[in-house]
């Protein structure tokens, strides 16, 4: 988001009690603020991720939505998490591997407090599927087990745009763009149809 010269504090801070909440997070913009995961290696990854449940549990009366990113595998960190969560998102690629991994992730999450787990599928490719190059979206449901919150298309443009800073969202004519809003209102319990880019 072009805000790597911004970060002074990030969550291992707050977690090792050197700064305040408000003196780690960054605002992107009325509606989005930022607050950096460990930018070091960390020791101790119990007491991290328990700092950033104890922040999450802190700000849960200041935020419609926190979005907690997690590192791909189901490790201690997304099992912690996952306790902690109302709700989960399995992020896959059309990729065997990758679907694979991402059906495990959420066995791993159903295993745990949540039930609400959904799904979405990046860097879709349209003519890859229909060629039979990729595996269809149906398939993708059917090995992970989770419901589908949305589809991102492929976009080369999007490394391009975080590179500068700029949130794909606020550009109005791109697909990607109108996918992640999408995502956005059916995160936020609008009723509205999947987004479809072909």
């Amino acid at each position: 988001m072009g805000i790597q010269d911004k970060v002074l504090f990030d969550a291992s801070d707050i977690a090792a009690q050197r700064c305040s909440f408000e003196k780690a997070v960054i605002k992107i913009n009325e509606n989005l603020d930022f607050l950096s995961g460990a930018l070091k290696p960390y020791n101790d990854t119990e007491a991290m991720v328990s700092g950033i449940c104890e922040t999450a549990k802190n700000q849960k009366d200041n935020y419609d939505i926190i979005l907690i990113d997690c590192p791909s595998g189901i490790g201690f960190t997304v099992k912690s998490l996952a306790k902690i969560s109302n709700a989960s998102i399995v992020i896959t690629t059309p990729d065997i591997t990758a679907i694979r991994d991402a059906g495990r992730a959420a066995s791993l999450i159903y295993g745990e407090k949540t039930d609400d787990v959904r799904l979405i599928v990046n860097k879709v490719k349209p003519k890859f599927i229909q060629k039979g190059l990729a595996p269809d979206i149906d398939e993708i449901i059917d090995n992970t087990e989770v419901r589908l919150l949305g589809l991102i298309p492929e976009d080369v443009k999007i490394q391009i745009y975080a590179n500068k800073g700029i949130l794909v969202s606020d550009i109005k004519k791109s697909i990607s763009g109108k996918a992640f809003e999408n995502i956005a209102q059916r995160i936020s319990g609008n009723n509205v149809p999947l987004y479809k880019f072909w």
